[in-house]
């Protein structure tokens, strides 16, 4: 539906914007024509529960060419429908803690993925990020449904898109500074930013080659299970209500009482974020062996104490995510 256009380095030159200088930023991008929206526009993957991000090229022809602007996006789907805007955000900010994400990320993804966006235009779903939105956020969010779009399309899946283009100027020099206050929190797009974050590097971490980014209010965003435990989580670490440096029972126990934290979620996230040996997601494990059952495999489990956590890498038949025994992932080990 929209895409960044390159190079970044000549868009931000042409937008007045010194590398560096803002957080959030208005892009140069592409929008989707009409007669082309039935073969380059889907459902957002982790978003609305649809497939999965294809890595394609774009087709230029089946764009066109918008001068630097944010957006206001509005998605709608039988699960509901998701609105915010969409927006450049610096690379320095996802390595800073001012976007943060949640998830651990596989290196070979990440960089076979940062070899397609080096060496091809980029044709990837955007990142979604979580944000506690300010007052001119929410006013935005609230009058673009009143006026006229300028792209109203439904894809081939049924799935509506809506854009409303938000040109350059003082409104939008606005929005970037509400945007930028507060914690960002990524909701889907780890492996994306990761590589994006590997060709920034790799290009003399120019500063002008940003991450194209929709922010969803933290307040006003419906989700499935998955992005309903997030924006738990997201609230409980703004409000300083969870402390990760805390001992890993304590945290476990803290997330136990977040909403979409049920059990086996608990005990990945002690897995594979806090470093806990003996964490052990049974509930998750009992489904790839159906005949054993959660309760026996509880019970064989017992046996496989205080390292339980290495036995359910085993059992899940990957080695992603395997830790040596009580060490933490920092912030800077995932995205």
């Amino acid at each position: 539906m929209i895409q960044a256009s390159a190079p970044h380095a000549a868009v931000f030159a042409q937008a007045g914007l010194a590398p560096g200088a803002e957080f959030v930023r208005p892009f140069a991008g592409w929008l989707v024509r009409d007669e082309a929206a039935a073969e380059e526009i889907g459902t957002m993957s982790e978003i609305a529960g649809g497939g999965q991000s294809a890595l394609r090229a774009v087709r230029p022809d089946a764009f066109e060419a918008m001068p630097p602007a944010l957006y206001v996006y509005r998605q709608t789907t039988p699960q509901g429908a998701h609105i915010g805007i969409v927006c450049d955000v610096t690379p320095e900010a996802f390595l800073d803690g001012r976007v943060r994400g949640h998830e651990s990320v596989q290196p070979s993804r990440v960089h076979g993925l940062a070899r397609y966006l080096a060496t091809m235009p980029q044709r990837v779903e955007l990142v979604s990020t979580l944000h506690r939105s300010g007052p001119l956020v929410r006013a935005a969010l609230a009058l673009a449904p009143e006026l006229p779009p300028d792209r109203d399309l439904v894809g081939p899946d049924g799935a509506r898109h809506m854009v409303w283009r938000i040109p350059q100027g003082a409104q939008t020099d606005d929005l970037c500074r509400d945007l930028g206050t507060g914690t960002h929190y990524i909701a889907d797009g780890h492996h994306r930013v990761a590589a994006s974050l590997e060709v920034w590097a790799g290009s003399g971490r120019d500063s002008s080659r940003g991450v194209l980014c929709v922010v969803y209010p933290l307040d006003g965003l419906r989700l499935g299970n998955k992005c309903t435990a997030l924006r738990a989580l997201a609230k409980t670490v703004h409000d300083g209500t969870l402390d990760f440096d805390a001992p890993a029972d304590d945290v476990a126990g803290a997330l136990s009482a977040l909403s979409g934290f049920d059990d086996s979620a608990v005990q990945r996230f002690a897995m594979r974020a806090l470093g806990d040996p003996d964490a052990f997601p049974v509930a998750e494990l009992a489904k790839l062996a159906p005949l054993s059952g959660a309760r026996t495999l509880n019970a064989q489990a017992e046996a496989w104490r205080p390292w339980r956590s290495y036995a359910a890498v085993l059992l899940s038949g990957s080695q992603e995510g395997a830790m040596r025994p009580g060490a933490r992932r920092t912030a800077s080990a995932h995205y």
